[in-house]
């Protein structure tokens, strides 16, 4: 019987790594290697061992699966990714292809259950299954014809088989009760919650006895233990979201031939040289061998001649680690030479400690400067005591960053700084001495994600200008999908792997100290070494941007809206709590009397809010037909209750129900415990370098998920006030932006004639796919219409058509070929597009922003067709992103000229939002449409921004 191997990428790599951590091996030229040659010997060991004809190495993917849907707070507890093992993943997926392994990945699902999917399909085919993992959730696959390898606890290049007995042996059950046992106990690396208070030695006795998580609690009052009874009692629904959350699910839509699976002959030379480039020369004589072994790929011999002749890759060493000159100033001489040769600088690196990365409530510890390359200036300051934040006492600037208010920090004096002190001036003294220089318009300013930076000086009255470059910036610029954290780019372009800040602070989390506790001196070459590689990388980028074409993009859109972010999130925005408190009090009544109506529909009482207990009221008492089922029993998610609401009226209600649910946790509960108790308000964080199209995100709170679509989600934003009743809020908003430009792009006539004839835009689309005047088009039409308009941006098929619409198939796919016919210029924009990145590996806005396809040419058709949506879609959003920013920059520069007192306090999808005085609403609603409409003219193609002024968001934006 022939067999697949299907290998846990992550799992793999995460061994690797641990396996080796103490080892720091590198290349020749500094690069990090040990997770590279621990996976390398694990693979090279299989291979050697097992001779496989057909192999996969699977990994996950950072968008969030069905599983953070279900629980956000999936994963939540896991520690970030390693910064040394970023390049060292990147070296083991090249790794793979060099070899001629397949790698598979898929959005939305974890790497288990694409494993479990494909060993699914395989089975079916009589094949024999080894899944090589450490990950002991892939205990509940072993059957018969499924196997694990795990690799050795002795040796890395060994493996333990794990069947059927070795499951029994470990966990006490036979596989397919493992996921009842793992829902009991919780997953703590997961995050998953179990039942608290019960562990293995408690819950395989339980899974034993009763079979199963649903048997349990179907027999609570026969278990003899009340302390155990009354635990699960208390935990019901922890225990049933765990085994939902810790099931693999093996039917996950993924379609890719059989054969793809299949190995084929290594790419012999560049994987010498990869070796040799690596250092790896035990590996690299082991795999001159290879032709030698009875594998399923044979060399020539005049192959292996050439290989035997390569000599290793010459050492090129980029950051050189013995030439940098950093200094620690800790005199007032050495400040005021500092400060002289500041003053001569063209350009200043800047880079802050603070105590915390709480922007609003943190001390600031120190500021390093860079002005040149292997150079660095690090000044530690004592905050204790110093009265800031907008509550100081000495005014050290004009400016009037909020409400014409100034901006105050404490600036008294200190002595000498001595061992007394340890090195530490007053924070007040060093901003009087280095405001002057950071405020120099003639002096430019970069650093890595500078705009944290910038906040924190702008708190203690330094308005850090001009900011002219920022590395994290840029390398979003050059390629979103990348890692922009500050390790990640030096190990990338300068081979160089930074000093860490757990040297510092400690590794453990639980024991970790504050920086402001460390002391300077040890402080001072972490925070020398990342305005220094703050600066090189900025020399490296500039470079990088001119050559591909990015200056425009980076110079007049991306760094110019550092600002006027940094300036909307210093104003923050108001919260009206007591608006919340009496949404929360008419949500309670609404969600009280859904609940009744849901009872009375059910005609039982039982807990709304448990999958389990509706899945049976619905499907079983109700008998109302099965729409899907999953592993734990019947799903009731959101698709199967949008399904069933067309004809089942408690489906409806428990949508409702759940609506008004989310409303009140995520929003209503939450925004009061954001509000800053110095400013009394919400100072959101604008993300540039998230999204991958262009647009704009923002945590603490989420701004681009305030509900819109609800009439209670939208008296959410009722909440959102000026902070004095004398001031108003002002609404602008882009009007079907997207599809405007989409028809700029398509050229497609009937799109552009409806525009330009101001036409309900959906209503004319459904006048044209129904062959109906627009006069009769009713609202069903124009809500297909709209949802087709919408999803064609959006890569959307038949299948996610007949999904959104609740339709057949057939239907659907008959409804996008009528809209490719009348609307022919839409399906030329959409094939141009995908030939077009095929050909160029990227597709690009208008103004030049790329994203790289790497899959759009694969064999793989699910991960093509992904890259191909997405490669639709990012022209049109990404347009619509830097049109947005572009408008964000001429109002802000202009609202300074003429000397606004009124604030720009939110950007949320195409709409922005400001706080304004009455006596400036007219000259301000005027100037803020005619810069957005303005902002990139989409030649023939007008542009509609609709502004509204009201005593809060809601008001304003009805």
């Amino acid at each position: 019987m022939h067999k697949i191997y299907l290998i846990d990428g992550m799992s793999l790599v995460f061994r690797a790594y641990h396996a080796l951590t103490g080892s720091k091996l590198s290349s020749p030229d500094g690069e990090p290697t040990s997770a590279v040659f621990a996976f390398t010997n694990i693979i090279t060991s299989l291979l050697e061992k097992e001779n496989p004809q057909k192999i996969a190495v699977v990994f996950d993917r950072s968008e969030p699966t069905f599983r953070h849907i279900k629980f956000p707070e999936y994963k939540a507890n896991r520690p970030a990714f390693p910064e040394d093992l970023v390049p060292q993943l990147a070296r083991i997926k090249e790794l793979l292809d060099l070899l001629s392994i397949p790698r598979v990945e898929f959005p939305g699902y974890e790497a288990d259950d694409i494993i479990a999917t494909i060993a699914e399909k395989a089975v079916h085919k009589n094949y024999e299954v080894v899944c090589l993992t450490s990950d002991k959730d892939f205990y509940q696959l072993v059957n018969e014809k499924v196997k694990l390898y795990k690799p050795s606890k002795k040796s890395n290049e060994d493996f333990e088989v794990v069947g059927i007995p070795e499951v029994f042996g470990k966990f006490g059950v036979t596989p397919d009760k493992v996921i009842d046992v793992l829902a009991l106990i919780g997953d703590a690396s997961d995050n998953v919650p179990g039942v608290k208070g019960i562990g293995e030695k408690t819950a395989i006795p339980l899974v034993q006895k009763f079979g199963s998580v649903e048997e349990i609690y179907q027999n609570l009052d026969k278990i003899e233990r009340i302390a155990v009874r009354t635990m699960l009692e208390k935990d019901r629904e922890k225990a049933f979201l765990a085994k939902e959350l810790v099931t693999i699910v093996r039917d996950a839509p993924i379609e890719i031939p059989h054969d793809y699976y299949e190995i084929a002959r290594p790419k012999f030379n560049e994987l010498d040289k990869f070796f040799a480039k690596l250092g790896f020369n035990t590996l690299r004589q082991r795999w001159h061998k290879k032709a030698d072994l009875n594998l399923s790929f044979n060399v020539p011999q005049k192959e292996i001649e050439e290989i035997e002749a390569i000599e290793p890759a010459p050492v090129v060493q980029k950051f050189s680690v013995s030439s940098k000159k950093y200094t620690f100033v800790n005199t007032f001489e050495k400040l005021d030479s500092l400060i002289s040769e500041l003053n001569n600088a063209k350009i200043i690196s800047v880079d802050t400690e603070t105590s915390s990365l709480d922007r609003m409530n943190c001390e600031l510890v120190g500021i390093s400067l860079s002005i040149a390359e292997n150079t660095g200036f690090y000044i530690a300051v004592e905050d204790s005591g110093a009265e800031q934040n907008y509550n100081g006492t000495e005014p050290h600037s004009e400016q009037t960053s909020l409400f014409g208010e100034p901006v105050k920090v404490h600036s008294a004096k200190l002595a000498q700084p001595s061992s007394a002190n340890n090195g530490k001036f007053t924070v007040g003294y060093v901003i009087e001495k280095l405001k002057p220089v950071l405020e120099n318009k003639n002096i430019a300013k970069c650093g890595q994600n500078i705009k944290f930076d910038a906040f924190i000086l702008r708190r203690y009255g330094i308005d850090l200008a001009p900011i002219a470059f920022d590395t994290m910036v840029a390398s979003y610029i050059l390629n979103p999908d990348e890692k922009h954290g500050l390790d990640s780019l030096s190990m990338k372009w300068l081979n160089y792997s930074p000093i860490p800040i757990t040297a510092l602070i400690g590794e453990k989390k639980a024991t970790q100290i504050s920086m402001k506790e460390v002391a300077p001196e040890k402080i001072s070459d972490y925070a020398c070494e990342d305005a220094d590689i703050a600066l090189r990388l900025r020399n490296i980028f500039a470079i990088r941007l001119e050559k591909e074409n990015l200056k425009y993009l980076s110079d007049e859109i991306e760094f110019p809206l550092i600002e006027v972010l940094l300036q909307m999130e210093f104003n923050g925005v108001a919260i009206n709590t007591a608006i919340l408190k009496d949404l929360s009090k008419q949500i309670d009544i609404e969600i009280e009397q859904l609940s009744t109506k849901i009872f009375q529909e059910a005609g039982v009482q039982f807990n709304i809010d448990s999958p389990k207990q509706l899945g049976h009221v619905l499907f079983e008492k109700m008998q109302i037909p099965i729409v899907k089922k999953n592993k734990t029993g019947y799903s009731t998610d959101l698709q199967v209750l949008n399904d069933l609401s067309a004809t089942e009226p408690i489906a409806r209600l428990v949508l409702d129900y759940r609506q008004f649910a989310k409303l009140k946790s995520t929003y209503i509960e939450t925004l009061p415990l954001l509000i800053n108790h110095k400013t009394g308000r919400i100072h959101t964080n604008y993300n540039q370098t998230v999204a991958a199209t262009g647009r704009l995100s923002s945590t603490d709170p989420n701004m681009q998920n305030i509900p819109i679509r609800t009439e209670f989600g939208k008296k959410i934003r009722a909440a959102f006030v000026p902070q004095t009743p004398e001031r108003l809020i002002l609404s602008a908003d882009y009007s079907q932006i997207e599809l405007r430009i989409m028809a700029f792009y398509s050229r497609d006539k009937h799109l552009i004639e409806s525009f330009k004839n101001k036409l309900d835009i959906h209503a004319a689309t459904a006048s044209q796919l129904f062959d109906i005047p627009l006069d009769k088009v009713d609202s069903n039409k124009r809500r297909i219409a709209k949802t087709v308009n919408f999803g064609i941006m959006y890569g959307l098929g038949a299948f996610g058509l007949a999904q959104r619409l609740g339709i057949s198939r057939t239907e659907a796919s008959n409804i996008i070929n009528n809209y490719f016919k009348k609307y022919p210029g839409i399906k030329k924009y959409i094939d141009d597009t995908i030939r077009k990145t095929k050909d160029k590996g990227f597709a690009e806005t208008y103004c030049g922003r790329r994203r790289y396809f790497t899959n759009i040419n694969s064999k793989n058709q699910t991960l093509r067709t992904s890259d191909e949506r997405a490669a639709i879609n990012l022209p049109i959003q990404g347009t619509a992103a830097d049109m947005m920013k572009i408008a964000m920059i001429n109002i802000n520069s202009e609202m300074q000229k003429r000397k606004f007192r009124s604030l720009l306090i939110l950007q949320v999808h195409d709409e922005l939002v400001f706080e304004i005085y009455p006596d400036e609403q007219a000259e301000l609603t005027e100037l803020v449409k005619e810069k957005m409409q303005t902002a990139l003219p989409l030649a023939d193609i007008p542009i509609t921004v609709d502004a509204g002024v009201g005593a809060n968001w809601y008001e304003s934006h009805r």
